[in-house]
């Protein structure tokens, strides 16, 4: 079959379908790229309960507040340059291919931000833990610029409304399981939530 634009064989079956036949593939693809969106709305609530206790693991001091702005605002940073280079990002990989890589940001950045503070000397695990923060934030922001293209380009012209909406739905979730996680865990275990 051949490849659309976008890179994706999923548009392609939609495109030769007549833009409505799509529905079948474009359903489960759309869910799937959601997930992004749900990572994204994770992350931004998550950090809110332990992050008295994060700071203090990092930095000693419960009550720093400049750390505790920079635990919060490195995830935006990152946002900011992923959801800038995202749409270029797009056009020169394709947006599968994008999408993949935004998927290893969002799965490497939590991974830095619990495993490296371990390894690293104290004097830097701040900075170890902010910079698995930032490239979380990469993947945020890509998610943030990504999804939404690529579930407008693959939705069937009939359902394009309803399956755009599921990228904010998946946003709102994603803040919900990022409070839910507060409540079921405790600040101390902080690294299961991220």
């Amino acid at each position: 079959m051949p490849r659309s634009t976008s890179g994706s064989v999923v548009a392609s079956a939609a495109a030769s379908a007549g833009g409505d036949g799509g529905a079948p593939f474009a359903v489960p693809c759309v869910f799937a790229a959601s997930l992004g969106a749900l990572c994204f709305g994770y992350h931004l609530a998550v950090v809110n309960g332990p992050l008295a206790h994060i700071t203090a693991y990092a930095t000693g001091a419960a009550n720093n507040l400049v750390a505790q702005g920079l635990v919060v605002s490195t995830l935006l940073m990152g946002a900011a340059v992923g959801s800038l280079v995202g749409g270029k990002m797009a056009d020169t990989l394709g947006r599968t291919k994008s999408l993949s890589l935004t998927g290893v940001a969002l799965t490497l950045g939590p991974l830095i931000s619990f495993l490296l503070p371990e390894v690293v000397a104290p004097q830097v695990k701040l900075s170890a833990l902010l910079f698995g923060r930032t490239v979380t934030g990469v993947g945020v922001g890509l998610a943030s610029s990504l999804v939404p293209l690529y579930i407008s380009e693959i939705s069937p012209k009939r359902l394009r409304g309803s399956l755009g909406s599921v990228n904010q739905v998946t946003i709102c979730l994603g803040i919900v399981l990022g409070f839910l996680a507060n409540l079921a865990y405790e600040a101390s275990q902080w690294r299961v939530m991220f």
